[in-house]
């Protein structure tokens, strides 16, 4: 089964093909923020450096989110018109959902981090022990110094697009709690989104149906600024 996936959910704009869950290519750019000038050309690079073209695709995969709220619309858009257009299934998945995937079967407590607004966070909290998941908290939005965690919890694995900005904003008694793990520093990873859309195909067609939505936590900047203009909290 051919995958195509995307995540435009970051500045960095990540496109992949995968056969099944083997990688055939992955490409990645800064857009600076401009996914809809970039998005089809780097999907038409793909094919071109994979001798693969549309037709043959089977499955598409998006991240959802939360993230980059102008670039998650734009890439949404853009894998909705492939899949109605093409007739392709459109399968997302949130960044806490494709994260969690990379480290499920590993023991341990994860916080898993996303830039918000300004100084905020969007934030998980997951532990797992015995390869079961035995607690999670969120998803919140908070400043570094407001997130809630267990406070028994020493040793704490910090993931995602936004764990080095949130490590260097923790006070330091709460940065002596938290690790990296750079076998995860590309979080949400492609390979994970491709591996889930793989297995919830493999539940059936009946699992797939319509377009996914945008995992939106917050409203954006210009609805933010709206509101304060029309003199809202």
């Amino acid at each position: 089964m051919l995958i195509l996936c995307l995540d435009s959910s970051e500045r960095i704009l990540k496109t992949a093909l995968f056969q099944n869950d083997q990688s055939l290519k992955q490409l990645l750019s800064d857009s600076m923020g401009n996914h809809s000038e970039k998005i089809i050309s780097q999907i038409d690079r793909l094919f071109a450096d994979t001798d693969r073209k549309l037709a043959d695709v089977d499955l598409l995969a998006i991240n959802t989110g939360p993230g980059s709220f102008t670039g998650l619309r734009i890439g949404a858009a853009a894998m909705a018109g492939l899949s109605v257009s093409k007739n392709i299934p459109l399968l997302g998945f949130n960044a806490f959902e494709i994260m969690f995937q990379d480290v499920k079967e590993s023991d341990g407590a994860y916080l898993f981090v996303i830039p918000c607004r300004g100084d905020e966070f969007y934030y998980m909290y997951i532990e797992v022990s015995e390869g079961v998941e035995i607690k999670r908290s969120g998803p919140h939005i908070a400043v570094p110094d407001k997130i809630e965690i267990p406070s028994k919890i020493s040793d704490i694995n910090v993931l995602g697009p936004g764990y080095e900005r949130f490590l260097g904003m923790c006070p330091e008694n709460m940065q002596k709690r938290f690790s990296t793990d750079l076998r995860y520093g590309d979080a949400p990873a492609l390979h994970s989104l491709a591996g889930l859309a793989l297995n919830q195909y493999k539940k059936g067609p009946e699992t797939v149906s319509g377009i996914p939505e945008i995992y939106y936590m917050a409203p954006s900047q210009a609805e933010v600024n709206y509101a304060r203009r029309r003199g809202h909290s």
